[in-house]
């Protein structure tokens, strides 16, 4: 065989190779089969990983459009009335901010502290004397609770100067300390309305949060028609402590019915008052 005859071969060989090898991603063959399941695999994983990545996203931005559409702004940290205080002072912006940074915790605490510090300043000393409040339940609340209690909100709204309304079902109490004249929230004045009362709304769920739409009108109709709370650390006195005429007018407010339903009689003052304790 001469030389020339064996290059040809040789290239027809290289040739049929090469369709050959095209070819062969289009085959049946084990390893191209393995291969291929593999990259459509991926391919599957990404796809879906994307997709679970954008579904999250959508549902992360449709759920946050909906809290910012809410009548009710609900803190999710477990000192609710705390982070509502916070929010009265810095903004919703600014507690959003600080939830993403993850580091509501350092905030909280570091607030605390410095609010225990300002228990012993001599205007909140005898501010608490005035509401019968201990320094020293204030320090172990502040310190040690993980959530504030109304008096601890009493107590916080005194020393920031805040206005703050707090409804519960059909009653509250109101804690009304303005203008805003502490120097720390002078920086804050373009936030802070020192003419406006904020509402706490203790709702249905038993959540505390913040009602937007609390504006003067409804300010009004709390005052007008629920029952003021005049002592947080205890709402309710003594039986004693009532006319029959005044606990009719706690229950009218309250919405308890002064008739018994079965007798259609007038309910004494016992039952009236046991009925009321069952909203405390």
């Amino acid at each position: 065989m001469n030389n020339n005859m064996t290059n040809s071969i040789s290239n027809n060989k290289q040739s049929y190779e090469n369709i050959y090898n095209n070819l062969k991603e289009y085959m049946f063959y084990p390893d191209v089969i393995h291969r291929n399941m593999n990259i459509d695999h991926h391919n599957s994983l990404s796809i879906n990983n994307k997709k679970t990545y954008d579904n999250n996203k959508l549902t992360k931005i449709v759920k946050e459009k909906q809290e910012d559409t809410s009548p009710f702004f609900i803190p999710q940290e477990k000192d609710k009335l705390f982070w509502c205080l916070y929010t009265f002072i810095h903004g919703e912006y600014e507690y959003k901010i600080a939830k993403n940074n993850r580091n509501t915790f350092t905030i909280e605490k570091k607030w605390k502290i410095d609010t225990l510090a300002k228990l012993k300043e001599k205007d909140v000393i005898d501010f608490l004397k005035t509401i019968k409040v201990k320094v020293t339940d204030l320090e172990d609340e502040f310190m040690n609770k993980e959530k504030l209690s109304l008096k601890g909100v009493q107590a916080f709204c005194f020393i920031y100067k805040l206005s703050v309304m707090y409804v519960s079902g059909r009653k509250y109490c109101e804690f009304l300390y303005k203008p805003v004249t502490h120097p720390e929230l002078q920086q804050y004045s373009d936030i802070v309305d020192n003419s406006k009362t904020f509402v706490i709304i203790n709702t249905p769920t038993k959540e505390d949060g913040i009602n937007r739409n609390a504006d003067d009108a409804y300010i009004k109709n709390v005052r007008d028609t629920y029952w003021k709370m005049e002592n947080v650390n205890k709402p309710l006195k003594g039986v004693s402590a009532y006319s029959l005429s005044e606990l009719q007018d706690i229950c009218s407010k309250m919405t308890i019915s002064l008739e018994d339903t079965e007798t259609k009689k007038k309910k004494t003052m016992k039952v009236l008052y046991q009925e009321l304790l069952s909203h405390f």
